[in-house]
């Protein structure tokens, strides 16, 4: 059996994996994948041609990559259901047997995006940026708020984090209640925008 491939998601010298940010794409032909990994800067970039890979598993892929033998076990993080669309992306963790871990961010698809702007522009719905535990609720359904006021305190991390009033208007409903921990996307308070 071949060796163990190094990880090609290595960062390089002085850099960790937290603070290399890149991409991968893979172009898939009859049975083989051409991979291109690393940062934005094309001079940086790594490409393997001609890969193949093979799921030995639902969540174990074996391909070669250089020579050698590259074994790593890939776990899927969907975006949460109830997440506004566009918000966030699917992450796949990818293990491999030398003991590195990288987080790769699926980007919502181009045309996602686009409605996206159009929806959270309609909406007037404010949602956790990440699990909190709600510490206080400023606003009550009926109540009028303008542009900037506090509307829900959060705490993360042990940081707090207001989150205001993104347009003035009436409070339509809160989804949360002081004390309890609501997780990343959930609609926290919905307003109704003014009338112009």
């Amino acid at each position: 059996m071949p060796p163990s491939a190094p990880s090609p998601f290595q960062a390089g010298e002085g850099k960790s994996p937290e603070t290399c940010p890149g991409t991968v794409r893979a172009r898939a032909e009859v049975g083989a994948y051409d991979v291109v990994v690393g940062p934005a800067a094309e001079s940086e970039q790594t490409t393997f041609e001609n890969v193949h890979a093979f799921l030995v598993s639902p969540t174990e892929i074996h391909t070669t990559l250089t020579g050698a033998l590259c074994r790593a076990t890939v776990i899927q993080q969907l975006v949460p259901l109830h997440a506004a669309p566009g918000s966030n992306a699917s992450r796949l963790h990818v293990f491999l047997v030398d003991g590195t871990h990288t987080t790769l961010a699926l980007p919502p698809p181009a045309w996602l995006l686009s409605i996206t702007v159009d929806v959270a522009t309609a909406a007037g719905a404010l949602r956790a940026p990440m699990l909190s535990l709600i510490i206080g609720i400023k606003v009550k359904v009926g109540d009028r708020v303008k542009t900037g006021d506090a509307v829900v305190l959060l705490e993360s991390t042990k940081t707090e984090t207001v989150l205001r009033a993104g347009r003035g208007g009436v409070v339509l409903g809160t989804g949360c209640a002081e004390g309890e921990m609501v997780e990343e996307g959930r609609e926290l308070v919905d307003i109704e925008e003014d009338a112009e």
